[in-house]
């Protein structure tokens, strides 16, 4: 299945930009690090249970993830930032109408940075 070398892929790099052991994350998952080397080796597929806590482990977005084709180039599109997923946190604070004032503001302010 081509999703499932996409997502193990994707899961390798985003493990080595935190810096993360193929150890610590079984660890976390609550599996062996056995299990989770037959992941990432590809001889075997995780349920989706596990590659759910798998991405919420690493910050990332199963969806997102397994919707992206093997031609991806650009890992930084898959990948939140802290500082982005602060603007996210802010966002998801604020009501309907206090949402579009913040989108509005965004758009000038990104307009007066350029």
């Amino acid at each position: 299945m081509s999703t499932k070398k996409d997502f193990i892929d994707i899961l390798a790099s985003k493990m080595e930009l935190m810096n993360m052991t193929q150890t610590e994350l079984a660890k976390k998952l609550g599996i062996s690090r056995r299990a989770l080397s037959s992941y990432m080796c590809k001889k075997s597929e995780p349920s989706l249970d596990t590659l759910s806590r798998m991405c919420k482990e690493c910050e990332l977005d199963l969806n997102y993830v397994l919707s992206v084709k093997e031609d991806t180039t650009c890992m930084d599109e898959l990948f939140i930032k802290a500082d982005e997923m602060r603007l996210v946190k802010y966002y998801r604070e604020l009501n309907q109408q206090q949402k579009k004032k913040f989108i509005d503001i965004a758009a000038v302010l990104c307009k007066a940075l350029k």
